[in-house]
């Protein structure tokens, strides 16, 4: 994703599209930590995300494409055949090829068509890492 981003160039204002809020903050903290400085929305399907791109259009959309109402493929549509949205970069964020057992673990799987450089990894695990609120417990001396 940050890679994407580097490659489009001038993106100030980002829409992440996605129906799982929890994702949406998560792919926010990692532009926050990744130094970027860019104003990030968040919509929760297609229809809101039409809605907010008409209001007002991002440089980029990070977008799921399963999600209810409007799913990324209606939407994907719709910007098709509006002439002011048809040209707004998209970057494709989803875990719709894996399986339902598998979006319920506490994991995820990064992929990318051609594979990814070691230095890609480490820079999306640095990204990660930073986003991971800290979790601490206390410890618990034994008598």
């Amino acid at each position: 994703m940050l890679d994407e981003l580097e490659r489009i160039g001038d993106v100030h204002y980002i829409l992440v599209v996605d129906d799982d809020r929890g994702f949406t903050l998560f792919v926010e903290r990692i532009l926050q930590v990744s130094g970027k400085s860019c104003v990030v929305n968040r919509a929760y399907d297609g229809q809101q995300s039409l809605e907010l791109m008409r209001v007002q259009k991002p440089d980029l959309v990070l977008l799921d494409m399963t999600m209810p109402v409007r799913d990324g493929v209606g939407l994907l549509e719709q910007m098709l055949v509006d002439s002011t949205l048809k040209d707004i970069p998209v970057v494709l964020l989803t875990a719709s090829s894996l399986s339902t057992e598998q979006t319920q673990q506490s994991q995820f799987t990064v992929r990318h068509q051609t594979g990814l450089y070691s230095t890609e990894v480490f820079k999306f695990l640095n990204a990660t890492v930073n986003a991971l609120k800290p979790r601490y417990f206390p410890l618990v001396k034994e008598m």
